[in-house]
């Protein structure tokens, strides 16, 4: 087409019009790519967004909305067009920050026992976070005696350290007691988590606290638990011995210290000897690490109950789980969102845990049978196994010698063929309570084999209630049940709870309903006039307002005003410089250290000479 603009008249007239085809036809299954025909539908976002929150791909989604569809060419959309929806309604999106708090008072509106409380610097800008739902708080009053928790790094797009904090239940799996979102790792800032942490558990404290003992975390442990006993990750202490000392001999001979089951006389005799022969006595380092042995020593901190716990791993563990689905692109929504996801997937694995507990017998393995088939019936299945193990141990101890004393009866426990080692255990056949010098059952929570060797010595064919932790029992949760604040955080939103319920039932329709044309066209008829008739109630029942005070089904009323928190740099949350790997001294790397560059010109100095004699 041309067209020209005529002086006389002023007007623009058609000169020329070509109605022929100036390019290639499309074929059929192409002209699905048009971007005139391409266009998803509400049904097809929500499907997105619900899929992007459990972790699945762009690419997979769109594969399976295909297979779904019948063909790629039904879709409608193409890939690009799934990334640009997700882009625009991040670009919709209000307030990062607001977002989160929006989304925690709408896990709260469906969970009388959750707790959230946030706090903002003085320009506005979210500093801190911390929620913990009711299914956390009721755990932490059945598990609560041991508490680890640690901070990761890059998973939101500001780089604010995440602040998890685990138990472990009695299936000896991880459970979350509470999480906080942090903006630095001062002092302060975990002060301000330890507090919120203390009112949302109603002031009760953990008896046991595990971190990689950072200053930060230390400090603030030791102003707020003070009574509670501090242990000091075992793989975090390997870490710093190799980065600190360098020799692979004290790494191998400081782990038998910290982790050996010896006495404490044996204990320092060995330390001493390994510090003597490789001369590390006026290594610093390694003399602060001696000063703090009661903090890592097992001899030092036997009877000291701690759920197996020996390092920060199972916080780790978790990283690394949500690091799958997480990136450093993510907000903090969809950090706080797939989380939350994640913490449902742990609870629903101790719902199968509970049921694989409770069906079948446990087949006997050992020659206790008695004790053996008393232990299936009180433990959970995985504490069980554990404590079988110790059974067959146990039933090679033998009794050396006994002393009847005025309160008890202390008889000498010796393993087979290992006569010179003897281990004591005293037994109150009044109260009928037992406890050996090993402290097995202070420290875990299960009969050492040295008493289930007594027990057997002495005919007791059940375990007695003295030597049962009702912690590692079927029956832990039991007093959770009527609780008044037990009511059960909703395990998916609501909205998409429904929306999952609805897919299910449609999937029966479609199925019966693509057999034939006529029931084909009928169910279209019946779902069109449907669709029509709930747009029609939501647009009636709108209000004016709706949109300011409700955001997704949550009234916003009463949620601060609140900015992004600031992007946190690299290497600067925790307050304190990294030191350099080469020189060991702080305000540059290995790659910019002075050292590092005269060691390489030296290097490549001799090269070239020997190159000039060649």
């Amino acid at each position: 087409m041309r067209i020209r603009l005529v002086a006389e008249s002023s007007r623009w007239h058609v000169v020329f019009f070509g109605d022929a085809h100036n390019h290639a036809m499309l074929e059929g299954k192409q002209s699905s790519m048009l971007p005139a025909h391409r266009h998803l539908k509400d049904g097809d976002i929500a499907g997105l967004n619900s899929m992007r929150q459990a972790g699945i791909s762009t690419h997979d989604i769109y594969n399976l909305m295909a297979d779904q569809s019948g063909g790629y060419e039904k879709i409608n959309a193409l890939k690009v067009d799934m990334f640009n929806q997700m882009t625009k309604q991040k670009q919709k999106e209000q307030c990062d920050a607001k977002a989160v708090l929006v989304y925690l008072k709408g896990l709260a509106s469906g969970d009388a026992g959750m707790f959230w409380s946030h706090h903002a610097d003085e320009d506005g800008n979210l500093k801190q976070v911390f929620w913990a739902d009711g299914i956390s708080r009721m755990d932490f009053q059945v598990f609560g005696e041991v508490l680890a928790f640690d901070a990761t790094y890059r998973k939101n797009r500001y780089g604010c350290p995440i602040v998890v904090l685990v138990g472990v239940n009695h299936h000896c799996q991880t459970i979350v007691f509470g999480t906080a979102v942090l903006t630095n790792e001062k002092e302060e800032s975990y002060v301000w988590v330890l507090e919120q942490f203390l009112a949302a558990m109603k002031g009760k404290q953990p008896a046991a606290v595990i971190t990689d003992g950072a200053p930060a975390m230390w400090n603030a442990i030791t102003r707020l638990l003070p009574k509670a006993h501090h242990r000091l990750c075992a793989w975090h202490l390997l870490q710093n011995a190799q980065r600190n000392v360098g020799d692979s001999n004290f790494v191998k001979g400081f782990k038998s210290c910290m982790l050996g089951n010896y006495t404490v006389a044996h204990f320092k005799k060995k330390w001493f000897q390994l510090v003597s022969d490789l001369n590390l006595e006026d290594n610093p380092w390694v003399q602060g690490l001696y000063e703090k042995r009661h903090m890592w020593a097992t001899c030092m901190m036997r009877g000291k109950f701690f759920a197996g716990f020996r390092t920060t791993s199972r916080c780790e563990g978790m990283h690394s789980q949500i690091g799958r689905i997480v990136r450093s692109r993510n907000s903090l929504l969809e950090f706080v969102q797939y989380f939350e996801r994640y913490v449902n997937y742990m609870r629903w694995r101790e719902v199968d845990a509970d049921y694989k507990s409770v069906v079948g017998d446990a087949v006997p393995k050992t020659n206790v049978r008695a004790l053996e088939l008393c232990a299936a019936n009180l433990y959970t299945r995985t504490v069980f196994l554990k404590f079988r193990s110790w059974l067959s141990s146990g039933s090679l101890v033998k009794v050396a010698g006994m002393k009847d004393t005025s309160s008890c009866i202390i008889y000498s426990m010796y393993r087979y063929c290992k006569p010179a080692k003897l281990w004591y255990v005293a037994h109150d056949e009044q109260t009928s309570t037992f406890r050996c010098s090993c402290q097995r059952m202070e420290t875990f929570g299960l009969p050492c084999d040295h008493i289930i060797g007594l027990l057997v010595h002495l005919d007791i064919d059940v375990i007695p209630k003295s030597l049962v932790l009702q912690r590692w029992c079927k029956s832990a949760k039991e007093s959770m049940k009527g609780n008044s604040e037990s009511a059960f955080k909703f395990w998916e939103s609501t909205v998409l709870a429904r929306l999952g319920s609805l897919v299910m039932r449609s999937r029966e329709m479609f199925n019966l309903g693509c057999e034939s044309m006529e029931d084909y066209l009928d169910t279209v008829d019946v779902m069109a006039k449907h669709v029509e008739k709930l747009k029609a109630k939501k647009v009636e029942n709108k209000g004016p307002d709706d949109e300011d005070t409700n955001i997704n089904g949550v009234d916003i009323k009463g949620i601060d005003e609140v900015k992004n928190p600031h992007v946190v740099k690299s290497g600067s949350s925790s307050g304190t410089k990294r030191k350099c790997s080469v020189c060991k001294q702080g305000g540059h790397n290995k790659t910019t250290c002075p050292d590092n560059k005269r060691q390489k010109v030296s290097a490549v100095s001799g090269l070239g000479v020997e190159g000039g004699h060649a």
